[in-house]
């Protein structure tokens, strides 16, 4: 629940059990004792903050353009607002992992190389499965956009296309000195 301390009129988030006047014990203490709200030579400035809407006395006048955290987390991590949305499409290559068929086909090729790492010969590690031909190349030379195109493909699927690695020989795989 948004309030607004009674001090130093900042907004600040209280639970709804508590019946907090203050946003601290600071302010609380300085209310308490009559004192003027910070007067150490910190000028207090009203601003509106750009998530929410809310006026609020800043006391940070050049980078303080959120009322508070929560508001400034809430607006920056929404959808269009982050710097990282795509759209909302996350990659193909992250869509397959989560496919029942990348599973089997994971599973299929720990079984017929006896869950062992097929370059150095361990046991009883964590195990990954490594396409000989990259991912990455099946899905551009295949032309794959959608995981419905990607089921399609057999290449991708191809039990002879994967060994089984544990991380330390699958790692050096990927610095293009392994298999």
């Amino acid at each position: 629940m948004k309030k607004i301390c009674k001090h130093c009129g900042i907004v600040y988030f209280k639970p709804m059990s508590t019946n907090k006047k203050y946003c601290s014990k600071k302010c609380y203490w300085e209310a308490s004792k009559g004192k003027l709200a910070y007067n150490k030579g910190i000028s207090l400035i009203k601003k509106k903050c750009i998530g929410c809407g809310i006026e609020f006395i800043s006391r940070k006048p050049l980078n303080q353009i959120y009322c508070n955290k929560k508001c400034r987390n809430q607006y920056l991590m929404s959808k269009e607002k982050n710097p990282n949305w795509n759209g909302g499409i996350s990659p193909l290559r992250s869509q397959l992992y989560s496919i029942e068929e990348y599973k089997q086909w994971r599973s299929d090729v720990f079984k017929r190389d006896n869950w062992t790492c097929q370059t150095c010969g361990v046991r009883g590690v964590y195990l990954e499965a490594h396409h000989i031909k990259e991912l990455n190349k099946i899905i551009k030379e295949n032309n794959i956009k959608t995981k419905e195109e990607a089921l399609n493909c057999s290449e991708l699927w191809d039990i002879n296309n994967g060994v089984t690695l544990c991380q330390e020989c699958h790692n050096l795989t990927k610095r293009g000195r392994g298999i």
